[in-house]
């Protein structure tokens, strides 16, 4: 269970957003220099406590839990991070004269009451129990551009996209990027053995594509003792649905775009329907990865059939080459046909918004904003992008996946909890499980799609 802690902790960093903020009153003061702010955001809270929902795991003076059978505890990144934030929170108190509290038990953002019966100004929305479009549709959150610049060189592509509603954001991250998405680590000691070609290498020289990606699995993939059943894979994940949505995203595809001033389904374009054909292919035609819906795999049985050389790609739980017996490779998820770039796509883990029933959403907003400032090369004390990327990417790959961090894109709509998500689901399996058609698979939930797309543009 030791690799699962690590793991989980890796995941959790990637995801940890932590901002906090003030509100009510706003008198002028001569100590706002931020360069998020925009336009007149001198501000005295007048002594006034602002609550802020923060689950455990992310409170500044929390390094270690146990929870539900894991355990997450801070890596040298978070204590670097939570120290600074406890600094900055001190100093925000008395530059906007407020006292934060944060509030583990507030986690119920739909409501948006603790168990005292308080409501508070910030709210974390995340995890597997937010859905984002009824965060906004049901006014629960408010739009922070009339407060924040989010154009402003301090904010990385990773923010600037965060939280993105019809052009206006309704959210903000505590990291500069994230790296979330479909990231691949590789036997390179089979593909030296082999004289196939590092995929790493291909990347460095936009070769890394869906074609040489599948040379290699079928290259990889073999009955070794001619018993009819495949002993080594190519690849293996534990999920078919996951992989969908690598192949939709890296295709440059997508299922829903925010296009002429409203939100419009797109899955049945033709790049996003190559790429779930293609997808399919790889289990049912090439049959280069374990067929997921015929063998049920955990991330267990993926990490074991990769430790003994039996698949030579998986996703990437922040292994090294120091947890095997032979040397591993990182690479990003290969591009397909019809995207012009390598595109990382990540479903955020959560973002800090403030709750539309505070009194002085702007006072929230531009505190909010400072205590983001942990990454502002402008100070004194900062926390670079380089240090977050070397908490779960190997140095020799910084470089690298800073510069694809600029092309990301984010899954918004797939919350387990939401009805689109649940909808696309099904869509997936019916292509899977049932054999149908991308288009039979769409008209079969086409009422169910017109509704909520309806809805959204409304």
């Amino acid at each position: 269970m030791k690799r699962f802690f690590r793991i989980m902790s890796i995941f959790i960093v990637c995801i940890m957003m932590l901002s906090f903020s003030a509100c009510k009153g706003s008198k002028k003061t001569d100590k706002q220099d931020s360069i998020l702010v925009k336009g007149d955001a001198d501000i005295d809270l007048e002594g006034q406590t602002i609550i802020i929902s923060i689950p455990e795991y992310m409170h500044p003076e929390i390094h270690k839990l146990d929870h539900q059978g894991w355990t997450y505890e801070d890596s040298e990144y978070d204590l670097k991070y939570k120290e600074l934030l406890l600094k900055r929170l001190s100093e925000v108190e008395k530059k906007f004269n407020c006292k934060i509290e944060c509030n583990t038990n507030n986690l119920a953002v739909f409501n948006n009451v603790n168990n005292k019966g308080e409501k508070a100004d910030i709210l974390y929305c995340g995890g597997d129990n937010v859905d984002f479009i009824r965060l906004i549709m049901e006014n629960i959150i408010v739009p922070l551009d009339d407060y924040i610049d989010f154009s402003s060189e301090v904010l990385s592509n990773s923010v600037q996209n965060c939280a993105l509603w019809k052009d206006k954001h309704y959210g903000i991250y505590k990291d500069p990027i994230n790296f979330a998405g479909p990231l691949l680590v590789y036997n390179k000691d089979f593909i030296e053995k082999e004289g196939l070609p590092d995929p790493l290498e291909l990347l460095k020289t936009d070769q890394w594509t869906w074609d040489a990606f599948l040379d290699i699995l079928k290259a990889a993939t073999k009955d070794l003792n001619n018993d009819g059943t495949i002993d080594r894979w190519g690849y293996a994940n534990d999920g078919y649905q996951s992989v969908f949505l690598n192949y939709l995203f890296t295709n440059g595809a997508s299922y829903i775009e925010y296009e002429d001033g409203k939100f419009q389904f797109v899955l049945d374009r033709p790049e996003a329907k190559y790429a779930i054909n293609f997808a399919k292919d790889i289990y049912k035609t090439y049959k280069v990865a374990p067929d997921t819906t015929v063998n049920a795999m955990g991330w267990e049985d993926i990490s074991r059939l990769f430790e003994t050389g039996n698949c030579i790609f998986k996703d990437y739980w922040g292994e090294t080459s120091e947890d095997f017996d032979f040397e591993v490779g990182l690479v990003t998820f290969p591009k397909g046909p019809d995207a012009s770039s390598s595109i990382q796509y990540t479903t955020p883990g959560g973002f800090y918004a403030v709750a539309s029933s505070t009194k002085n959403p702007e006072g929230v907003a531009v505190v909010m904003a400072e205590l983001f400032t942990l990454y502002d090369k402008s100070r004194d004390e900062y926390i670079s992008e380089e240090d977050l990327i070397k908490t779960y990417i190997p140095e020799e790959y910084v470089d690298i996946f800073t510069d694809i961090s600029k092309n990301i894109k984010y899954n918004w709509f797939l919350d387990s909890d939401s009805q689109f998500g649940q909808t696309l689901s099904s869509i997936f399996g019916q292509v899977m499980l049932k054999d149908k058609s991308l288009e039979e698979a769409i008209n079969e939930q086409k009422a169910s799609l017109d509704t909520m797309i309806n809805g959204m543009n409304k």
